[in-house]
């Protein structure tokens, strides 16, 4: 690139700073709205500092001002460039979120149709599937089977079981024996009752007695090996 020059001459030159090539124009015209002669060309140093801070990457150039007035211009250089690093800034973020937006949708769009075509698709062997079967298919109206039949057959509702066998009193005074007494004792024995002997020998009495009706009672009943079978043949 050539030399760039604001147009206003100057009898001394001195270094400036070296800013990126995408703002010397706007450098220029900045020093020269403030009647500082300034001109940049492209710096050849691998790195450069301005103010202590590091300029971005990319091409550069060399700015040199009148030397009269170096200070000045380096607040120009001070206020200007911060803002138009953010303004390029803000445009490549902008970029970008249009960029990842326009991704976003195509995929949208993409996968939006390829589900339609499936769904299409799935539809379309479902109907001819149901073709395919209803030559085989029995129709309800040939069966000869009653309509009204067969709609209780599909909706049969089991019987309810039959009650569970209830207990008889001399079982029921059995079982109360049977757990009761070994019940009295321990709970005596934990609250610290003052069980004597003829309350012990009850509460034996009555879990012997309770265990030995209902041993009797269950060989009285039908036996296990007993399967219905009374010997009739039909």
């Amino acid at each position: 690139m050539a030399r760039l020059e604001n147009g206003l001459p100057a009898d001394e030159w001195l270094l400036l700073a070296d800013v990126e090539a995408l703002f010397t124009e706007h450098v220029l015209e900045s020093l020269a709205d403030q009647g500082i002669a300034a001109y940049a060309e492209p710096s050849t140093a691998p790195e450069a500092t301005y103010l202590g801070s590091g300029r971005s990457g990319g091409p550069s150039d060399r700015v040199m001002v009148d030397r009269r007035y170096r200070s000045q211009a380096r607040a120009v250089l001070a206020g200007l460039l911060p803002e138009l690093r953010a303004e390029v800034a803000e445009s490549r973020r902008q970029a970008d979120d249009t960029s990842w937006q326009q991704i976003v949708n195509g995929l949208s769009s993409e996968g939006v149709g390829s589900r339609r075509v499936d769904v299409d698709d799935a539809a379309g062997e479902s109907e001819v599937a149901a073709d395919e079967w209803s030559d085989v298919r029995p129709d309800p109206a040939n069966t000869g089977v009653d309509a009204d039949l067969a709609d209780e057959q599909e909706h049969y509702v089991p019987p309810e079981p039959p009650p569970f066998p209830t207990t008889d009193t001399v079982n029921r005074f059995a079982w109360v024996g049977l757990i009761g007494g070994p019940a009295f004792l321990i709970l005596g024995t934990l609250l610290g009752w003052s069980v004597d002997g003829v309350a012990a020998l009850l509460a034996v009495g009555a879990f012997v007695g309770g265990f030995v009706t209902l041993v009797a009672r269950m060989k009285d009943g039908p036996s296990i090996d007993d399967d219905g079978d009374d010997g009739a043949v039909v």
